[in-house]
């Protein structure tokens, strides 16, 4: 009897599907993804539809990509979430690409699985969480207090002097 191997990619997806209420794991409905599940993330306070979209290339090397649609999310780029054009989806920014590089780079593919999807739906339910306060007590900017990777250039520079000067990020427990 042949047994069939899965690839680290097929694994994480089954890892993050389990963890999910109402989950499914679909074709992808981009070309730079391989596949995406569909499902709920449910805390006390809010559930919340997303979407998490596998990209084709390496895993190890380029975070899955995060989609919700609920309607109290605030679409503003300080809040690490933004509208696709002409769509009520939002992209949520929930990990700095070259913290998830450097996370993963040097892991076994079995801890990169446990790591990785517990990493993964820790940041989007926190971030996810931060929206819901947010709407619910009409807070209109991101808090000082909650940790985040500023974007684009200014986040590359400010992820590599942390790594520089402290050899992990800051939000990396020790």
């Amino acid at each position: 009897m042949l047994t069939r191997k899965f690839s680290i990619r097929e694994r994480f997806r089954c890892s993050l599907s389990k963890s999910l209420l109402n989950s499914k794991i679909l074709p992808p409905l981009y070309r730079k993804y391989d596949s995406r599940i569909t499902g709920e993330i449910q805390t006390e306070q809010f559930m919340a539809n997303i979407e998490i979209h596998f990209p084709s290339c390496q895993f190890k090397f380029v975070a899955p990509t995060i989609f919700c649609s609920e309607l109290w999310l605030k679409n503003d780029i300080h809040w690490h979430c933004n509208k696709l054009k002409g769509s009520s989806i939002h992209v949520l920014c929930w990990v700095h690409p070259e913290e998830w590089k450097k996370a993963h780079r040097k892991k076994s593919q079995t801890k990169t699985i446990e790591e990785g999807s517990e990493w993964l739906l820790n940041n989007v339910t926190d971030l996810l969480e931060k929206h819901w306060v947010g709407t619910k007590l009409g807070i209109k900017y991101w808090k000082k207090e909650w940790l985040q990777w500023l974007h684009e250039e200014e986040g590359i520079e400010e992820f590599f002097s942390e790594i520089k000067s402290q050899e992990i990020p800051s939000n990396w427990k020790t």
